[in-house]
């Protein structure tokens, strides 16, 4: 049976996705990025969208994932022989789901397997993960000690609608929060509204970063307007906001984007032209002048 690890569907999705790139036509996000104005995404946002990508991949494989109930791994102490290295034990639910995975090391003086790590996990009725917890074995105390855990909520559409990331504070033997984000959609699943909130050590309680609305039509994004919260000033002051025109074909002809001064200001347009084939042939770039 041909099974698939994590590295090679991670592998085979990157070249999809890179595929993908190198043949479609340049849109106006590209434009913007020749021009030194790049779309604000960032690597979490990235990150967030493989890793949905790949749950799906992995779902829709015609081949059944192998579960397995443990992995050994050997290293070589040289080119003709080799030693126990390395274990990994996997926990089953009745859905077999894995609950829990726990790490091993092989000791070679005492020829005995010592814990290193465990991940735990749980699911909603749904079977989508909600709890992710790492934790490390520690020798002084001989016992599990704390050391992040990812809280995860759903929507209907399967896509997520709440992520928190949690660390464990050694010192207070507590845990403290590292980055929230909350989404919303709509029914074509299509994100709607971001919100992420980071950490305050003083107050020990979460604390606004930013917010992000976005509107679609039938052609795709057409809205997006970035909000950011002033800590000094305890209110929300505007970031970035864009908007996108299509014509009759859904291509997208017209690009505007603003700026904040105590309200928004237009600050570039670009304005496209496409051949019948779809195929950007023109874009024209212009600033605002707001004196004239």
């Amino acid at each position: 049976m041909k099974a698939f690890t994590s590295h090679s569907v991670l592998f085979l999705l990157l070249c999809g996705l890179s595929i993908t790139s190198f043949g479609q036509n340049i849109s106006n996000d590209d434009v913007l990025e020749k021009h030194g104005i790049f779309v604000n995404k960032d690597l979490d946002d990235i990150m967030l969208e493989l890793d949905h990508q790949i749950k799906q991949f992995i779902n829709s494989s015609d081949e059944p994932i192998q579960l397995v109930d443990s992995i050994i791994s050997y290293s070589y102490t040289d080119a003709y022989d080799s030693v126990l290295s390395t274990m990994s034990v996997n926990d089953f639910n009745d859905l077999n789901q894995i609950v829990c995975i726990t790490n091993y090391n092989y000791v070679q003086e005492t020829s005995v397997w010592q814990y290193s790590s465990r991940y735990i996990k749980e699911y909603d009725v749904y079977g989508n993960m909600i709890l992710s917890q790492f934790q490390n074995w520690s020798e002084d105390e001989t016992a599990w000690v704390n050391s992040t855990k990812v809280i995860y909520e759903f929507g209907e559409n399967d896509y997520y609608t709440l992520r928190q990331l949690w660390m464990w504070d050694i010192d207070l033997e507590q845990w403290y929060g590292y980055y929230y984000y909350a989404y919303e959609y709509n029914e074509y699943n299509e994100k709607t509204y971001e919100h992420k909130w980071t950490w305050s050590s003083d107050l020990f309680d979460w604390v606004n970063s930013y917010y992000i609305n976005y509107e679609y039509c039938e052609f795709g994004q057409t809205f997006h307007e970035h909000w950011k919260w002033s800590v000094e000033n305890n209110n929300w002051y505007g970031y970035l906001k864009s908007e996108r025109f299509y014509n009759d074909s859904g291509y997208d002809t017209l690009f505007l984007t603003y700026s904040w001064d105590e309200d928004w200001v237009i600050n570039w347009k670009y304005e496209s032209i496409f051949n019948d084939e779809g195929n950007r042939i023109q874009t024209l770039m212009f600033s605002w002048n707001s004196e004239t």
